[in-house]
Order: C-alpha cells, then structure tokens, then sequence
C-alpha cells in the first residue's frame, strides 16, 4: 500500500511551505520550546496563511496542540489560535501525570469514525475543549478522564495519539485525512 506521493518532504524553510497542499504538524517536543523556534524562525504567519488559502493541516500530539490559542507545556506560549481552548497538564484532571499506551477511542460524531478503534498515545498534556470548540471535536478516549483524540474543523485536523505508531488502523487514519 503506498499512502504518500513522491513529493513528500521535510519543511526546512517557512517559504517551502507555499509549494505544498498538505502540512502534517509531527508531535514530538516541548510545547514552548516549539512556539518559540516556530515564531522566531517565520513559521507561524506562513502556517496561517497556508490555513488561510483553505490548504489541509494535520496536527499529531503536540502537533494538534500547537493549533490551539494557548499551550501551558515549558511555560505559557501561544499556539496558532485555530481552536480557542488552552492545553494542560494532563495531571489537573486524573492521578495519571502521563497518557502512555494504546486507549480505545470512540466518536461523538458517528459519522466521522465509523468502528472504535485502539491509536498508542503518548503526551502529558491534553486540549481542555471549552463550549466554543465543542462542536470540533469528532472523538474522544473511552477510558476516564476522556481526553479529546481527534478533532477537525474545514480543513484541519488534529490527533492526540500517534496513528504512526498506531499500526495499520492509525496509517489508514492517516490515509483518510489526506483524501479527505
């Protein structure tokens, strides 16, 4: 099964990202650290102007994250705004100080995620979906706390959990996203 076109490729400039359809936001790092690199180096104005021209955005863990207004991870810094909630640490709702592991997702909406699924999770810190957003979020962990796993609003999405690491279900996640 081949899911990626030959022209996929690694962003080292903003300006590169005028030249794409799709951007995915990987999700490894440091809330702070990541906004601070991003808005120094030009990424965040090109990445809502790319949000702007109605051009797919896929955020993963941290990735999803950064699409949110405010980020608490390394300290207090700013997402991209696309979704007005704030992300906290994981431990202001559960004994848990991290979310490791495969959980069982299940959908809100029923017409955006068809079977309950296992996805492997890996974060600290969760986006705590206030009433304006409420309506982006397509699926939630079915364990307690319920952390919200997917959300999508037009043209962007966001997965909590990593489908890279979620095997063949995570990939055709994936898939779906990009046809979309």
């Amino acid at each position: 099964m081949t899911l990626f076109s030959n022209d996929v490729a690694a962003i080292d400039s903003c300006k590169e990202i005028k030249s794409k359809d799709t951007i995915i936001l990987p999700g490894v790092g440091n809330a702070y650290s990541v906004s601070k690199f991003l808005e120094k180096n030009g990424y965040f104005d090109e990445i809502k102007e790319f949000e702007n021209k109605n051009k797919k955005i896929i955020g993963i863990c941290l990735g999803m994250q950064m699409l949110f207004k405010d980020l608490n991870e390394g300290g207090n810094s700013k997402g991209f705004g696309f979704f007005s909630s704030e992300v906290l640490e994981i431990s202001k709702i559960s004994k848990l100080k991290t979310n490791i592991g495969w959980r069982k997702i299940k959908s809100i909406d029923k017409n955006f995620l068809e079977n309950e699924n296992y996805y492997y999770f890996c974060h600290s810190y969760y986006v705590n979906i206030n009433d304006e957003d409420y309506s982006f979020l397509k699926c939630v962990t079915e364990e307690n706390p319920r952390i919200p796993a997917i959300i999508q609003k037009n043209n962007i999405f966001g997965l909590q959990f990593h489908p890279e690491k979620s095997q063949k279900k995570g990939i055709m996640l994936i898939k779906k996203f990009l046809e979309f």
